[in-house]
């Protein structure tokens, strides 16, 4: 029997050599669909605001996993604080959150730049770099020549789908400064999947399972999303639609499914494909764009 103890790993069986495939497949294609529903709300209202409906799908979820299932790790005892798993939820929240806020105020200054979209989404596709050279140093984890030739080719391709697609010719104030923030936005975005990437690698080997990390993690940044979108119809009245609560219940869903899997994935195989993979998200992300809007 395994032992869910944070200071013991999990005992694995040797995994076949693409057991990660089909999870990290899942997980890019749920995560397009996210940043499609991220892309929507960002253009509905300003800023990181559209983000703050998410606080329904993560609450109702995380209510149902608590009462229905019986999580593996507990926080506090009478003998005790499980400080470490504490700290672990806090940085995949915390992470989660920084996430949140870079990707929609990344959105909201490309378009305020006049950009398409599909350009600034290709450089999230840094997270790929960022997660190869972070296992690298973590996990000793050596990218063969094949894995490296088909990155490359994945980032190639995700980029020029973002390049070839037509702009805005009528130029706009502030235009240079506005691109400049969405890059550097874009940077961070990748950057935070890298974080959890790492995280999530690190703490379901010490006795996490994939669900319980993340969506207490996702409550943890849910204490935020819930006190905002509080304020906010305290101070500007309900200024969010029917069709606004779907959008952000169905990406907080998704995007727990899609962590969910990641995690899996990160189980058995290298972080580096993995995160390569990861990022077809733009393509799908684009397909969803061009079947609801033409």
């Amino acid at each position: 029997m395994q032992k869910n103890n944070l200071t013991e790993p999990l005992v694995q069986k040797k995994p076949s050599k693409i057991d990660w495939l089909p999870y990290s497949i899942f997980s890019c294609v749920t995560m397009g669909t996210v940043n499609f529903f991220h892309g929507e709300l960002s253009s509905r209202h300003s800023g990181v605001k559209g983000s703050y409906p998410f606080c329904f799908g993560i609450g109702i979820t995380w209510l149902i996993y608590h009462l229905c299932f019986t999580p593996p790790l507990t926080y506090f005892t009478r003998e005790k604080v499980n400080w470490q798993a504490l700290g672990g939820i806090a940085i995949r929240g915390t992470n989660h959150g920084v996430l949140i806020l870079a990707t929609f105020y990344c959105f909201m200054y490309a378009t305020l730049a006049g950009v398409n979209l599909g350009v600034i989404a290709s450089i999230f596709t840094s997270g790929v770099f960022f997660t190869a050279f972070a296992f690298y140093l973590v996990y000793d984890e050596k990218l063969s020549m094949q894995d490296w030739i088909g990155i490359c080719f994945i980032v190639v391709g995700v980029s020029l789908i973002g390049i070839f697609k037509p702009n805005q010719d009528v130029p706009v104030k502030g235009q240079s400064m506005y691109l400049w923030l969405a890059v550097l936005l874009a940077l961070t975005s990748g950057m935070c999947f890298s974080v959890n990437a790492l995280v999530m690698k690190h703490y379901v080997n010490k006795g996490f399972t994939a669900m319980q990390l993340n969506l207490d993690g996702y409550m943890f940044c849910n204490i935020w999303l819930t006190a905002s979108f509080i304020y906010v119809v305290s101070t500007e009245g309900f200024i969010y639609s029917v069709k606004d609560i779907i959008f952000a219940t169905s990406a907080s869903w998704l995007s727990l499914a899609s962590t969910v899997c990641l995690t899996k994935a990160l189980q058995t195989g290298k972080g580096g494909p993995i995160q390569a993979i990861d990022s077809l998200k733009s393509l799908v992300q684009l397909t969803l764009v061009i079947i609801v809007y033409r």
